[in-house]
């Protein structure tokens, strides 16, 4: 899996997540939370190797407990290329209110250089806390992904946050495919108050590829 596949693996899966949860955001993996009801958040990510730079910007918003994300994200090594993804996400049992949570999320490409559907991503997270303070979390996913023109890849990722402190979160994650894409990244989560955070992290795509990432997000939960 090259490194222009992870905006579609990001996006279409409905990666705006709770800000409580505090998974996503800059991570593929993603969570079983939603934005708080009635209210909207816009995550952004800067991520760059050698290939050249990604930047990416997903608001999202919830209402009548749906998650509903539009997301953007362009190449610097392709300057006229872009994709565009929406995405919707439902909850079966919320992580918020219990030891662990699961739902679903559907997401679908648009490829604007070429005027087509690129893709359509389903995804089932699961979250699980390893403690009663959800200090620490443990998020696994399963899925399918369709690019267009190519044979369906089953997709898996293993995600996991601890809190170290009032304003630190530890994030690491293991993801792969069928197609035999697999890569790694980790890295640390600052807060700023309820509402912003910053994320550093960095990652490594092994295969044919060895393709080594940092990447730089940002994360803010738009007032009432």
């Amino acid at each position: 899996m090259s490194l222009k596949l992870f905006p579609a693996l990001l996006l279409a899966a409905a990666s705006v997540l709770a800000f409580r949860a505090q998974a996503a955001a800059s991570l593929t993996t993603d969570d079983a939370a939603l934005t708080p009801e009635g209210r909207c958040q816009v995550e952004t990510w800067l991520r760059g190797s050698h290939q050249g730079r990604e930047l990416t910007a997903v608001p999202a918003c919830t209402r009548a407990g749906n998650e509903f994300s539009l997301g953007l994200s362009t190449f610097s090594d392709q300057p006229q290329a872009g994709i565009v993804a929406l995405g919707v996400k439902r909850l079966f049992r919320d992580l918020d209110q219990q030891r662990w949570g699961v739902g679903a999320s559907l997401g679908a490409n648009w490829d604007v250089r070429r005027q087509r559907l690129d893709g359509v991503i389903i995804t089932v997270p699961l979250s699980i806390a390893l403690d009663a303070d959800l200090r620490s979390l443990l998020h696994l996913n399963v899925g399918a992904n369709t690019p267009s023109g190519t044979a369906m890849a089953l997709t898996a990722s293993v995600g996991m946050e601890h809190t170290l402190g009032p304003a630190w979160t530890l994030l690491a994650e293991t993801v792969g495919d069928s197609r035999g894409g697999f890569g790694q990244q980790a890295g640390l989560r600052r807060l700023f108050g309820d509402r912003a955070s910053v994320d550093l992290l960095a990652g490594y795509q092994h295969g044919e590829d060895h393709t080594p990432w940092v990447t730089l997000g940002f994360n803010l939960l738009l007032p009432d």
